[in-house]
């Protein structure tokens, strides 16, 4: 947000707004203090939700990553058992034999 007497060439002369990495200004309107406070709300608003969306996914993956952990830690365990029926079965086998 910029009234500044330069870039004639932008429809609202002489208001404009400058984005980052854009080398031309865009088009704005007259700004008052409450039009400015407004815009700053919604930019710390918006850095706000971000950093919490960030965080809530960040959580979900620490959370996957652990149920998948037990997951396979279970599987783990439940295959041991099975290896150790096995051998059971073939050690009491062959004492019958």
């Amino acid at each position: 947000m910029d009234n500044a007497p330069h870039w004639k060439d932008v429809k609202t002369y002489p208001f404009h707004v400058h984005i980052k990495d854009q080398e031309a200004p865009l088009e704005s309107k007259e700004m008052f203090v409450n039009d400015v406070i407004e815009e700053l709300k919604k930019l710390v608003l918006g850095s706000e939700k971000k950093k919490k969306k960030k965080k809530k996914n960040k959580q979900k993956k620490k959370k996957k990553k652990k149920k998948n952990k037990k997951k396979k830690k279970k599987k783990k365990k439940i295959k041991k058992k099975k290896k150790k029926k096995k051998e059971c079965r073939e050690r009491d086998l062959k004492k019958s034999l």
